[in-house]
């Protein structure tokens, strides 16, 4: 049986690197996105020399602005005819409120609206193929956010901590919300937690070594970063899951979102003022 292309936002590194390499390990074609053209082509040449898939591919895509996400949509829609999974993995973790073009905060746009643009941007070409899934990946963290529609997007309520937390319950309310309205389409639309891994995402010093620590979290820092790809690759491809939508898994295991993403009014509210921002 043909195998389904995965598309991996982020997946010259971390844990999109691992789990590029495991599909293409089980013989799926894979398309990882990466800012840095070179740096992308080096992992695809690496995944392929360990895998012998040759079907691994890059391609150039920056998620810091609107214009440049939605360049990187034409670009996917225009060189994956075929789509069955996208895999929304990239992901900041910023200890400075920086601003981009648009004027939104970097975390809210990496982790919150790249992941909307392209969600949204490729639900028609995802919808073509049966069984078709986007999965987003999310964090245990985001259980502790609060995210303010006229603070967040702007960093007005910036705390190193407290904005990737905030802007992982936007995520998460996002994932709620678009699987809603594209049930008519067959895409399911999920978000889940890795586990936590020693990535370039979470580069932590001093202070935030004793966080981490009293969070109960420096064992899972540790595991080795092959394991995270097993449960993207299981909730891509698992048979009993092609009709769970709207859902979050901690790793493989069914989790609860957080009580402000069943807040269908606020949903609803940044839905519609996504979509003016993002057209």
């Amino acid at each position: 049986m043909e195998q389904e292309t995965v598309l991996i936002t982020g997946g010259n590194s971390g844990i999109g690197k691992a789990t590029a390499a495991l599909f293409a390990a089980k013989g799926h074609p894979v398309v990882i996105t990466a800012r840095d053209a070179a740096k992308g082509q080096a992992v695809v040449n690496e995944i392929i020399a360990r895998t012998g898939n040759r079907q691994v591919r890059a391609i150039q895509g920056d998620l810091s602005t609107i214009k440049s996400c939605r360049e990187l949509v034409e670009k996917i829609t225009w060189e994956v005819p075929a789509l069955q999974v996208l895999i929304n993995n990239a992901g900041v973790f910023m200890t400075e409120k920086v601003l981009n073009a648009d004027g939104f905060e970097t975390n809210f746009m990496v982790n919150y609206l790249a992941p909307f643009i392209l969600s949204t941007g490729l639900t028609g070409l995802l919808s073509a193929n049966a069984h078709a899934r986007i999965l987003t990946v999310n964090t245990g963290l985001h259980l502790q956010g609060h995210f303010d529609l006229a603070s967040t997007p702007y960093g007005l309520d910036f705390g190193h901590r407290a904005s990737y937390r905030n802007t992982k319950l936007a995520n998460a309310l996002f994932t709620v919300e678009m699987a809603q309205r594209v049930q008519p389409t067959g895409v399911t639309v999920n978000a889940f937690s890795p586990g936590l891994y020693n990535t370039t995402v979470l580069k932590v010093k001093g202070l935030e070594q004793v966080f981490f620590k009293y969070a109960g979290l420096v064992y899972e820092l540790f595991q080795p970063i092959g394991s995270s790809a097993h449960a993207p690759y299981y909730l891509a491809t698992a048979p009993g899951l092609r009709q769970v939508t709207g859902a979050y898994f901690d790793q493989k295991k069914p989790a609860t979102f957080a009580a402000q993403a069943q807040d269908a009014a606020l949903r609803k509210e940044l839905w519609e003022k996504t979509l003016e921002w993002t057209h």
